[in-house]
Parts: C-alpha cells; structure tokens; sequence
C-alpha cells in the first residue's frame, strides 16, 4: 500500500512539501487549476504538472473529476451538434 495525498486543486509548494514530509508518495489532484482549450488540457500544461510533482519525489498517480465538457458527449450518447 501507498500513501497519498488528494482532493486539492494545485501543486503549490507548501502542499507538495507537506505531503512529502507525511511521507507520501503519490498524489491525486481533484478537478486542477489548469487552462483549457476547445475542451482539452494542453500536453505541455500535463507534463510540467507532473514534473512538478516529480520534483518532490512524488508520483501524479491520478486526475480525478476532469471538467464536464471533457466528457458530456461521451456520457450523453454522441458528439453535441
């Protein structure tokens, strides 16, 4: 079993740290702060994000409750039109 941190929206440092001195070594972000476009998160804005967490000896382990327009369609039965 792993410890982890979740159910915060940003990698700031004093979360980051703070999971790390629990002794945590993954992290799970709820819904994060990230810019969208036409209903995607940039690869690039991904990737710093889980450098960013890698960078205190963590693993970004999850993304919970991506935004609703990631996903309606899919939920609702076809593409919006």
């Amino acid at each position: 079993m792993r410890a982890g941190f979740g159910q915060f929206q940003q990698a700031t440092p004093e979360y980051l740290r703070f999971a790390q001195q629990y002794g945590a070594t993954d992290i799970l972000l709820n819904t994060p702060d990230l810019p969208s476009y036409n209903g995607t998160w940039p690869l690039h804005d991904l990737v710093n994000l889980r450098r960013n967490v890698e960078n205190y000896g963590m693993k970004l382990s999850a993304l919970e409750n991506v935004p609703t327009q990631f996903y309606d369609h899919i939920m609702l039965n076809g593409p919006k039109t």
